[in-house]
């Protein structure tokens, strides 16, 4: 159980990140690491910001979004919120230049229950798979249909570790307030989606304050 609080990013114009570094955790092939939390997007004015184009490419993504990293700066799992060509703020899966945008738009000053899965591939060359679900149900069995699925490589580069989690970076962008609750990573889908814990309700109180890291192994609950 938790109580209290909820970590609030604001970012006006300039950028920025707030990280937290944890103990490794190793990825086994054919094992899955799952993370959830809660995201409130809660932007000046309660509209998001739309962006112009990337100079000499209309086509790419906007900097307007929420984007929580799980890994290094060279090889990592982006989750998030993302402006499309469309000038659409999409939630989805990226690594690097690569995006995969759900069908959901994220509405201003509404919460949202974000899951995503990492099935590992530590085979050299091999390729992780990770699934994002927005909003799933809780209490039951694990989702299997995915809101967006990326292929990626958590290989690091020569030198660190490789196929392992290692830090959190939420980076937000350009006009916006980011409010996250219940960060969670764990070993199954029910590690990380407890009952009961409604999730529209618990970011009610939206002033900035603590955000645990949770990772439950199971026997037992480590808190950072």
């Amino acid at each position: 159980q938790t109580s209290g609080n909820a970590l609030r990013s604001t970012s006006l114009e300039l950028g920025g990140t707030l990280q937290r570094t944890f103990t490794d955790i190793q990825g086994t092939t054919g094992t899955k690491t799952w993370s959830s939390f809660l995201i409130r997007g809660n932007p000046p004015g309660n509209a998001f910001r739309v962006n112009e184009p990337v100079a000499g490419d209309p086509s790419a993504p906007r900097s307007d979004r929420f984007f929580l990293e799980l890994g290094n700066s060279t090889r990592f799992l982006g989750i998030g919120i993302f402006q499309n060509s469309a000038d659409e703020l999409r939630f989805g899966l990226n690594n690097s230049q690569n995006f995969s945008y759900s069908a959901t738009v994220a509405q201003p000053a509404t919460t949202y229950l974000l899951v995503v899965s990492i099935l590992w591939n530590t085979v050299g060359g091999g390729a992780e798979t990770a699934e994002l679900f927005i909003n799933p149900t809780v209490g039951g069995a694990a989702p299997t249909v995915a809101d967006a699925i990326l292929s990626l490589d958590l290989g690091a580069s020569s030198g660190n570790a490789t196929n392992r989690l290692r830090n959190l970076n939420f980076i937000t962008r350009y006009n916006a307030e980011w409010t996250f609750d219940e960060l969670r990573i764990g070993e199954s889908f029910a590690d990380v989606t407890p009952v009961p814990e409604p999730a529209a309700g618990l970011l009610a109180a939206l002033g900035a304050g603590v955000l645990a890291l949770r990772r439950r192994r199971r026997g037992g609950t480590v808190s950072r």
